[in-house]
């Protein structure tokens, strides 16, 4: 025992000394700036507006092509389908129509909104209103995936029309166009409140709106000639 006690005692000192001080607790994390969140947010907004603008001529040489075609004798069946039908289904299909015409143009935009969303993501940020929108334009881009590059018009407005323009039937599975690209899904609750709470934050009222995609195609598509 006494041996015991003395190799104890030699022990303790050697361990206490080759023991690894305690971690230091580190300090908690400083919650985000929050004024500094809508003031990126509004940035990044800006920069995809910029970016859209830059591809103008592109976009609308896209779109006149679509319409081109629409105007064309293949696409006339498909026309006056549309145009025969009730209008309680008119709206839908003409919304599906839209789509298919424009699908060219903003798959083109698809890299310039893909880079938005990327900014958005790096953003720090806890504010509910903030994140929400967010995760509203999240959803938004996701979606442009579904349009090609490359469409021939009529042939998918007449493969359309052969099913007498059924939902399930819709040219990409889509009957509508995104948000950023139909007026009425630009007042979508989320993007709202965001664009609200960066106004709270000090972003003046027509950039934060600029973030719900209300003001980011403007002068984009004007030259586009459409029948009267």
């Amino acid at each position: 025992m006494k041996v015991a006690r003395v190799a104890l005692a030699l022990a303790l000192p050697v361990a206490l000394v080759a023991a690894p001080p305690a971690a230091a607790q580190a300090p908690p994390a400083a919650p985000p700036d929050e004024r500094a969140a809508a003031r990126e947010f509004a940035f990044a907004a800006y920069r995809l507006r910029v970016a859209l603008k830059a591809q103008r001529p592109d976009l609308e040489g896209r779109l006149q092509a679509s319409v081109d075609a629409l105007l064309s004798p293949p696409c006339e069946d498909a026309l006056v389908a549309l145009i025969l039908l009730p209008k309680s289904r008119q709206d839908r299909v003409a919304l599906g129509t839209g789509a298919v015409a424009l699908s060219p143009a903003i798959a083109a935009m698809r890299p310039a909104f893909q880079r938005f969303q990327a900014e958005l993501e790096r953003i720090p940020t806890a504010d509910p209103a903030l994140r929400s929108g967010r995760a509203a334009w999240r959803t938004m881009v996701a979606s442009l995936a579904a349009f090609p590059a490359q469409v021939d018009v009529c042939t998918a407005l007449e493969r359309w029309r052969r099913t007498r323009f059924a939902p399930s039937a819709t040219p990409f599975g889509l009957d509508e166009l995104p948000g950023a690209f139909d007026e009425e899904a630009l007042d979508s609750p989320k993007l709202v409140r965001a664009a609200r709470r960066m106004q709270q934050l000090g972003v003046a009222p027509g950039t934060a709106r600029r973030f719900t995609g209300a003001t980011l195609l403007d002068g984009i598509f004007e030259d586009v000639e459409f029948p009267d």
